[in-house]
């Protein structure tokens, strides 16, 4: 997990502010959460693992072909995930759903929560030089852009990723998977700028 939007005009909070407060409760409930009855993310058998797969790969085929098209993307460049990626993307979809059922956190949409699989679990993978990674992390971008989107990912360049980051407000609604999309735009700032990423 990663932080990169900090405001920094209320920190540090009060004590014993309501939102402080707040803020307290829901890490409790977070916590509460994650442990769970069952554990959550404790150690499950393979053959749980399999079925929260055929599940995932049978309610969400739209998703199902979004995997097979990244690691098919990916591949050229030795970049592509294996069966371990596939099995954590579908249990964190399952376990981030509950989550939600259970009035945890709310999300906008099942998008955003298989984006958040991706981000999480695909482009930790990325770091190198410009050469190694410039090509498969445009092939990424390519893959969140939503249908009809008219933007030119093999044209971008640094300053467009620059323009991209500085109005993501407005920028952002050429993606389908925004959090992934914003990511990779500044790792590509990165490449760009210093010849060298990471996802971290």
């Amino acid at each position: 997990m990663e932080f990169h939007d900090v405001d920094l005009e209320g920190y540090p909070p009060e004590t014993g502010e309501p939102l402080l407060e707040a803020i307290e409760s829901l890490g409790q409930t977070v916590l509460k959460d994650l442990r769970g009855p069952n554990g959550k993310f404790l150690a499950r058998s393979k053959d749980e693992i399999n079925k929260a797969v055929r599940d995932f790969k049978s309610e969400h085929p739209d998703y199902w072909s979004i995997i097979v098209n990244f690691n098919k993307a990916l591949e050229p460049y030795d970049m592509h995930f294996g069966y371990r990626v596939v099995d954590e993307i579908a249990l964190f979809f399952n376990s981030a759903k509950e989550s939600e059922e259970a009035g945890i956190i709310k999300f906008e949409g099942d998008d955003e929560i298989f984006d958040l699989a991706l981000l999480m679990k695909v482009l930790h993978k990325f770091h190198g030089n410009r050469k190694r990674l410039e090509k498969s992390l445009k092939e990424v971008l390519g893959l969140c852009l939503v249908e009809n989107s008219d933007l030119k990912v093999g044209e971008l360049r640094s300053a467009d990723i620059l323009k991209m980051l500085g109005d993501w407000e407005n920028k952002q609604e050429n993606f389908r998977f925004k959090h992934t999309a914003r990511k990779v735009l500044r790792m590509l700032r990165q490449l760009y700028e210093i010849g060298f990423t990471s996802f971290s």
